[in-house]
Order: structure tokens, then C-alpha cells, then sequence
């Protein structure tokens, strides 16, 4: 990403056709899924979940449009923001895009992953982070 630089490292990453995935963990204890991957999955305890990549399809679950910045937030204002279901039933906080008020998304539209432009950082770089868009 010249010119670009990640939010946080380690939470998606784009394959070489530019498929975009989120870097989950996935428990060998409880077969559950978790994002981001963590040493320790939140469901059971269990040490050592596999990684594994899910996306870049989910469907719309619940959303909002922030009118307000939340503290240490620097992009525009409004946003919109919510929860997609990945195709593994895993529910995933995200920044949306194209879900505002008079969008017409409806509660299971189908979504697509994709890479959302927030801020400039000091060095003027464009900080990037993933979102999911109406497919």
C-alpha cells in the first residue's frame, strides 16, 4: 500500500487478484470463530486457535449512521457503521459503506468486502481500513 498504511496490521489482508479477507482465528476446542485472531479464543479459553481468512462476502445484519465522532476518531463526518454476517455465522463490527439513511439497504442485503479511506496520518499517508459495501 505506497502511500498507504493500515489502520492496524494483521486484520485483512488482499491476496495477489485483490480478493480481500479478514484475519480471523478459528478454535480447535469449540469450532468457533473469532476477529481478529487472538493467542486465546474469547468463546472457551483455549489456547493456540488456528488463523484462517473469511470474507470477503456477508450479508447486512444491523446499521446505523454516526453523526458524532467517538473519542480518537479523525475521519469525516457522517459515517456509516454496523454489523455483517460472514457466511461462517461470525458477526463482525464495521465501518459501511453506502448503508446511509436513503440507501434503501435492507436487514440480509449481501455485502462485499472492501478497503475504506479514514484520515491522513501526520506523514500524509492515507490510513486505511476494511468496510463492507452493498454488493
Amino acid at each position: 500500500m505506497s502511500g498507504r498504511v493500515a489502520v492496524r496490521d494483521g486484520l485483512w489482508r488482499e491476496d495477489r487478484d485483490g480478493t480481500l479477507t479478514l484475519v480471523c482465528g478459528h478454535c480447535h476446542e469449540c469450532s468457533k470463530h473469532h476477529f481478529p485472531a487472538m493467542g486465546n479464543c474469547p468463546h472457551c479459553g483455549a489456547a493456540g486457535p488456528a488463523e484462517t481468512h473469511l470474507g470477503p462476502a456477508a450479508t447486512l445484519w444491523a446499521w446505523t449512521t454516526v453523526a458524532v465522532a467517538p473519542p480518537g476518531y479523525e475521519g469525516p463526518l457522517p459515517y456509516d457503521f454496523g454489523i455483517v454476517e460472514l457466511a461462517e455465522g461470525l458477526r463482525v463490527v464495521t465501518v459501511l459503506e453506502d448503508c446511509g439513511p436513503d440507501s434503501g439497504v435492507h436487514f440480509g442485503d449481501p455485502m462485499e468486502m472492501v478497503l475504506h479511506d479514514l484520515h491522513r496520518d501526520g506523514d500524509g499517508r492515507t490510513v486505511v481500513t476494511w468496510a463492507f459495501r452493498p454488493r
